[in-house]
C-alpha cells in the first residue's frame, strides 16, 4: 500500500494531464509508422476502409521488422522508413544480401511502386552485370559490377560466374555499397497534400480514385478512471487534486 500511495502522490505533482491515448488510423512496427495507403495484414486494428492492392505490409513476430512483399516479385524486403510527404520507401534486405534482391527486381514490375526518376543534366543510366561468387567468404554471394574499375576493387570476380546483364539500371543512383538500401516510391493514391496539413488520408466516398484528408480521432481515458482502477477505489480523496495534473501516455 505504501508503494501505491507514493505512485498516487507522484501523479499529483505531474504538470500535464494524464490520459491514455491511441487512434485507429496508424499502426507501428519496427519504429515505422503505418497508415493509408499502407496497412498491416496482422494488425489488431479493425481496417474497415478499403486499401489499394499491393500496399499490405507484414510485421514480424518480434515486432522489430516491417516486411514488404511486392505483388509481382517473389521476394521479401524490409522497410526502414516510409516518408508519406515524398511518398517514398527506403527498403533493404533483412538477410543482408540486397544485390540478390536487385537481381530479381532488375527486370520485374514492382507495381504499384517504381524507382524514383531523377532529372539530372549529367545523369546516365549505367549497365550492370551480376555475378555469383560461391567461393566468397561473404554471406552474400551476389556481386554486381558496372566497369573495369569494379574488377580492380573485386579481383575475386575472376573466379565467379556471370548470372545476368542488366541494361539501364534505374536504381543505382540510390544504392550505396556501405549502406545497402534502395528507395522506391508510389504516385497513387496521392496523399501528399494531407501530410502537409498534418492530416490523414483516405479514399473519398469509396471512389478508389480520389482521396480526401481528415483529422484522426483519438481515444482517451480520463485520469480519474485510471487512478480508480489502480487504487482499487481505496484513495478517493486524492482524485480532486488530479483534475489539474496529468501526463499523456501513447498506446
Amino acid at each position: 500500500f505504501q508503494n501505491l500511495s507514493l505512485l498516487l502522490l507522484a501523479l499529483v505533482f505531474l504538470p500535464l494531464k494524464l490520459v491514455i491515448s491511441g487512434n485507429q488510423c496508424t499502426d507501428k512496427c519496427g519504429g515505422v509508422s503505418i497508415q493509408f495507403p499502407f496497412y498491416l495484414r496482422n494488425s489488431k486494428l479493425n481496417h474497415t476502409a478499403e486499401y489499394p492492392p499491393g500496399f499490405d505490409l507484414l510485421c514480424t513476430e518480434n515486432k522489430k521488422t516491417l516486411i514488404l512483399e511486392l505483388p509481382n516479385v517473389p521476394t521479401k524486403l524490409a522497410v526502414r522508413k516510409i516518408d508519406y510527404k515524398s511518398q517514398q520507401i527506403q527498403i533493404y534486405d533483412p538477410a543482408n544480401c540486397l544485390p540478390s534482391q536487385l537481381l530479381q527486381l532488375s527486370s520485374a514490375s514492382i507495381s504499384p511502386f517504381q524507382f524514383p526518376s531523377y532529372d539530372y543534366a549529367f545523369k546516365t543510366r549505367r549497365n550492370f552485370s551480376f555475378f555469383r561468387c560461391d567461393s566468397m567468404s561473404s554471406s552474400c554471394p551476389i556481386l554486381f559490377l558496372s566497369s573495369y574499375l569494379d574488377v580492380i576493387r573485386f579481383p575475386e570476380i575472376l573466379s565467379c560466374t556471370k548470372v545476368k546483364d542488366v541494361l539501364s539500371a534505374n536504381w543505382m543512383d540510390q544504392y550505396s555499397l556501405y549502406d545497402p538500401t534502395v528507395t522506391i516510391e508510389w504516385s497513387k493514391p496521392d496523399c501528399k497534400h494531407c501530410e502537409t496539413q498534418n492530416q490523414k488520408c483516405k479514399w473519398k466516398n469509396s471512389t478508389k480514385v480520389e482521396t480526401e484528408c481528415f483529422v484522426c480521432s483519438t481515444n482517451t481515458t480520463p485520469t480519474s478512471t485510471i487512478v480508480l482502477i489502480a487504487a482499487g477505489m481505496e484513495c478517493p480523496l486524492i482524485l480532486p487534486h488530479l483534475s489539474s495534473t496529468s501526463v499523456v501516455v501513447n498506446l
